[in-house]
């Protein structure tokens, strides 16, 4: 039995460290949060390697006094707080007083600050926990961190750590979520020497949205807002036509503190879900503003999640809000408004309208108008809604093309094509089965010794999952060029992403460009019949955010595996399309001439079949 002892004061520091800093990201949080608390109108970042290499924030904030510096960097040295009951009224980001000598004790570290304004401050190193001597330097009004090296004294925790351009994902993704509560602050960030992110001031938070997110996205999303005694939110939520199965964007803010919260998203997520179906989900950006006296922030080391006095409360406020601000759009109350500002650029107002409401424990707050520019958004007509479009008006508007794929290989019978006013007729003929839809998501069709059941998306997953990889291995898919190229904007990371694929995409028929900003060019699309040029920005969305969320170790372990399963998900036929009987029967070919037609490729079955024992047992014979 060893005897109980103190640990040294490197090791305690270096276990305290831990619980705040696990990686890179949490770095950039902490910094990012200390220099909003110091009033900084313009911040700027810099990573290299994942962060492991370099992370530097520098900031124009109110700097820290040449005697302080030492202060900075010891644990639990606060300007924020004073007394225990300061913890329930909290009104800064940071109050602890340990993010700075956490991340100092686990790297090589420099901060550099000035309070005076005159060009001159001081800059104080420290490695590995242990602070150097004061140097004067050159140092406009506020406070640069430097931060190298990362766990270089803790190797078993950089071990653990992910690859470098997942420790990147992480580290953007922290950084959309935080200034996205910001509009009035300037951001930058460099990464690996690339400029990533470059956003100046703006007016508004839905304009903050439309830098991130892009105008497409923001300008469409309905602003909900409603207030009572305690609480106020402005709720921006996306409309039911651009609901999807996979959002990219649920960000909750907190008095301007990112956090996740069971009782927010359950609000949400009840209240939308009477306007459109449950699988669907929409992409929101949700601000709080709550009684400081009302919520506990130091119930997690991190602040990422928060304590509510009433939970209850919160989900009915919530739940309210996005009803009321809901119906008001169902209603059409919400129609928005062209004008022209001073400047000669477009500008579209959103008067929000009282609805009738329970007045007496909540209220809708007074009219009031959130004002976005338009950003020369290339196609500002609506999304199309969910409902399945005719093949026959289709071909009357000169779309592209309706039909599944309906090619397989060299040996496959093969008619002569057409092409009538833009649509593509598929050339396979099949032989005919006895078969119908059910609902818009099954296919349902008689066998030998009962019923077969195919799900009509995870059956076309495996075609195309198939598909793809055999034309990434012959590069031999032919594209299909279209009349205009489509533009359209995607999140900063997305468009990296994107573009760091576009070899994959291109061996699969897709032509696409850097179209400048946040903007991507397609220009063709592969020839199979498979995309609509209406769905083509849908479709790459629902690919990269497929991309992304993959978890199937299997998949992940080939990169050819997994943009066929990103590209067989976004592009599969979804559930609520209706199929034509020649669209079922080829599905269903095309599924059993397949390798494995049983699973699609995340392993979901395809395929149920019921026996006519099973059928009579249900009907009890």
């Amino acid at each position: 039995m060893g005897q109980i002892k103190v640990l040294d004061q490197a090791v305690i520091e270096q276990i305290a460290a831990g619980e705040i800093i696990d990686r890179p990201a949490s770095i950039i949080k902490e910094l990012l949060e200390n220099a909003i608390d110091a009033g900084a109108t313009r911040i700027d970042i810099a990573v290299e390697h994942g962060g492991l290499a370099l992370i530097r924030i520098t900031d124009n904030g109110c700097g820290i006094p040449q005697e302080e510096l030492i202060l900075a960097v010891t644990r639990h040295a606060t300007s924020k707080i004073t007394q225990s009951t300061d913890l329930y009224s909290i009104g800064t980001m940071g109050f602890r007083g340990e993010a700075l000598a956490s991340v100092a004790a686990v790297s090589r570290f420099k901060i550099s600050s000035s309070d005076i304004g005159d060009g001159m401050g001081w800059c104080l190193p420290v490695d590995g926990g242990i602070p150097g001597s004061l140097e004067p330097v050159n140092h406009l009004r506020g406070t640069s961190i430097e931060v190298t090296d990362l766990f270089y004294n803790l190797p078993a925790r950089k071990k653990f750590l992910k690859s470098e351009k997942s420790e990147t994902m992480a580290i953007t993704r922290i950084l959309e979520q935080i200034v996205l509560a910001f509009p009035s602050i300037q951001f930058t960030a460099t990464v690996n020497g690339k400029r990533y992110l470059e956003l100046p001031q703006v007016d508004t938070i839905r304009m903050r949205i439309a830098q991130v997110a892009g105008s497409d996205i923001a300008s469409k999303l309905i602003h909900c807002r409603a207030e009572t005694e305690d609480m106020s939110v402005d709720l921006f939520i996306a409309p039911p036509e651009q609901a999807r199965s996979r959002p990219r964007y649920q960000n909750l803010y907190v008095n301007l503190r990112r956090i996740e919260s069971d009782s927010v998203n359950s609000g949400i997520r009840e209240s939308y879900s009477r306007f459109i179906e449950s699988s669907f989900r929409p992409d929101w950006f949700c601000y709080l503003d709550v009684d400081p006296s009302k919520i506990d922030v130091n119930v997690h080391p991190t602040k990422q999640q928060i304590r509510f006095d009433d939970e209850k409360g919160i989900f009915s406020f919530l739940y309210r809000a996005v009803k009321n601000g809901m119906t008001i759009f169902r209603e059409e109350q919400f129609a928005p408004i062209e004008e022209t500002s001073s400047g000669g650029m477009n500008v579209i107002s959103y008067p929000t309208q009282e609805p009738p409401s329970d007045r007496s424990s909540f209220s809708v707050a007074e009219p009031r108008s959130t004002t976005i520019h338009s950003f020369g958004t290339a196609n500002s007509q609506p999304r199309p809604s969910f409902q399945f479009t005719p093949p026959q008006k289709l071909r009357d508007e000169g779309a592209m093309q309706t039909s599944i794929p309906l090619s397989l290989g060299s040996n496959d019978k093969k008619i002569g094509g057409t092409i009538e006013r833009g649509n593509i007729i598929p050339e396979m003929v099949y032989e005919q089965i006895n078969c119908f839809q059910v609902h818009k998501r099954y296919v349902v069709t008689p066998v030998k010794d009962g019923m077969m059941l195919i799900d009509q998306h995870a059956a076309h997953e495996r075609i195309l999952y198939e598909q793809c990889l055999n034309g990434l291995a012959s590069n031999t898919v032919e594209s299909q060029q279209l009349l205009y190229p489509i533009t359209f904007e995607l999140p900063s990371e997305e468009k990296e992403i994107l573009l760091t694929m576009r070899e994959f995409f291109e061996k699969t028929g897709f032509e696409i460009q850097d179209f400048g900003g946040n903007t991507v060019a397609v220009s063709a699309v592969p020839a199979t019949g498979t995309f609509k040029s209406t769905h083509v920005k849908d479709s790459i969305e629902e690919m990269l955010h497929q991309f992304i969320d993959e978890d199937d170790e299997t998949i992940l372990s080939s990169s050819h595996r997994r943009f066929a399963a990103s590209y067989a998900c976004g592009a599969a036929i979804k559930f609520g399309h209706e199929m034509p009987q020649q669209e079922m029967n080829a599905l269903i070919h095309q599924l059993f001439a397949s390798e494995n037609p049983n699973i699609c490729p995340h392993g979901r079955p395809t395929i149920i079949k019921l026996t006519l024992d099973e059928l009579g047992k249900r009907f009890l014979r």
